[in-house]
């Protein structure tokens, strides 16, 4: 089960202010109320849609500290109108299929990735890839062994080659496993000491109060100063310092910088930035909820209207200094067993609406979305049906998306996932470790084993096809 915790942390809009409740227990104050609604209406937005699709959360929860084996098979079907394709090549990708298989196990650290294709009624054998925190294997369809190389081996070939290498086996199996990149403990940081220092570094008296509204008016003078006091905080923050090297170390393992360096770099700039515009914010409260605000900053004013009862109902302004408008968004979403979505993103030139029809019985979701796009020189319509079914340690589910392109043709996509949660990863042990051998022995083993059969399977391979394709 996905807590009300776990999925707070999730809001990126929330991630911050989410810090400030700890220190906030009544709204004595106009900015301990001011900062209190804010993350009181944060949290409901979350949590509406956190209750919305709360069985497809506490799949992903569950798939995070499990093994799990996921089936997708993918399939085309296109309608040429300019005949751009011949007729075979179009019978081909209508009747053939991709085969996909992901398994993971985050507690071994461990992953397979392999590789089919059907077409017409002939079936092409997986190419299987694995990857442990020791080694990755590779096993083809005409090899009776799995081909195996340690990643000490890796990187003994890889270091004799092109100098020190940068990686492990752990980086790659975090790669394929989405593992997160914060944290618990990390996340939990973040939002009691920035969330504390967001208290605190907000001038009081940039707050008044009236009934239903509060206003925070901020000039320059104290945008500069905020800045500068969070640059100092940061700036001597060793524990800040970690979390963005553990971060570059995941997105970049190879990238030669230097956290704390750079990290001081970029402070030293933020707190030379020249600030010359100041910052009004007025929110209406109902019962700690934000129901309205608008903001001005820079000569950009920004109109919002909210309610989160058992709908969620937004409509958002963003106005020029000329009092044009420069992008409307507005919606609603509906919550209970039949959903009913619109949203609408409008710009002078550009129009983006989203529709979507849902239902959720036990369960089984089903659902119908249409993304719609127009500008001044084209529109098309995108659509998204399908079903999800989630039970016990099983999830299994039809999505089929499509769309057509005025005087080029219709596209269908059509993608079939399996899921379940098991035990472990049968990683083979019929391996053949080609990090032991010597470079002889490899360009033999490849030049009388694997090209032999790799040959002989493509062959039949080809004549299988030709057959159905031709004949």
């Amino acid at each position: 089960m996905v807590t009300k915790k776990t999925l707070g942390i999730i809001g990126t809009s929330t991630l911050l202010v989410g810090g400030v409740s700890a220190y906030i227990l009544l709204d004595k104050t106009p900015k301990e109320a001011y900062l209190y609604a804010e993350y009181k209406t944060g949290k409901e937005m979350v949590e509406f849609f956190a209750d919305r699709y709360e069985p497809e959360l506490s799949w992903s929860e569950k798939t995070k500290n499990n093994a799990t084996k996921n089936d997708y098979e993918l399939s085309a079907n296109i309608e040429d109108y300019t005949y751009s394709f011949s007729p075979e090549i179009v019978d081909a990708i209508n009747s053939s299929s991709l085969n996909l298989a992901y398994e993971s196990d985050p507690k071994e650290k461990q992953v397979a990735l392999g590789l089919g294709a059907t077409v017409f009624d002939y079936d092409m054998d997986n190419f299987t890839f694995y990857i442990t925190d020791e080694s990755s294997m590779l096993e083809l369809p005409f090899q009776d062994e799995v081909l195996k190389l340690s990643h000490e081996d890796l990187i003994d070939i890889i270091e004799e080659e092109n100098g020190e290498i940068c990686f492990n086996g752990e980086d790659l199996v975090n790669i394929f496993t989405n593992q997160s990149v914060l944290s618990e403990d990390d996340t939990n940081y973040l939002l009691k000491e920035y969330g504390k220092l967001l208290v605190d570094v907000l001038p009081d008296e940039a707050f008044t109060r009236n009934d239903n509204t509060i206003t925070m008016k901020l000039s320059s003078v104290d945008i500069k100063d905020i800045i500068s006091k969070v640059a100092d905080f940061a700036g001597s923050d060793a524990e800040l310092v970690r979390i963005l090297e553990k971060t570059v170390h995941y997105s970049d393992p190879c990238g030669d910088i230097n956290i704390e360096e750079e990290l001081e770099k970029f402070l030293a700039d933020l707190k030379n930035t020249d600030v010359n515009f100041d910052v009004v914010s007025t929110i209406w409260l109902d019962k700690n909820m934000i129901t309205k605000r608008s903001i001005e900053i820079d000569g950009v004013k920004i109109d919002a209207e909210h309610s989160i009862n058992n709908d969620l109902v937004f409509d958002y302004e963003f106005i020029d200094e000329y009092d044009e408008t420069l992008l409307a968004v507005k919606g609603k979403f509906t919550s209970g067993k039949n959903m009913n979505d619109t949203v609408t993103i409008e710009s002078s030139d550009v129009i983006l609406t989203y529709e979507s029809n849902e239902s959720l019985e036990k369960e089984k979701r089903k659902f119908e979305r249409e993304f719609y796009l127009s500008d001044y020189y084209s529109e098309f319509t995108i659509n998204w049906d399908g079903h999800n079914t989630i039970s016990g340690d099983k999830m299994a589910g039809e999505h089929n998306v499509y769309m057509e392109i005025p005087e080029t043709g219709k596209f269908d996509l059509a993608i079939k996932n399996n899921s379940v949660i098991t035990k472990k990863i049968n990683v083979p042990s019929n391996t053949k470790d080609i990090g032991k051998m010597t470079m002889s022995e490899i360009e033999e083993y490849i030049e009388y084993e694997i090209v032999p059969n790799a040959e002989k399977w493509g062959e039949g391979l080809f004549e299988e096809l030709a057959d159905l394709l031709y004949y």
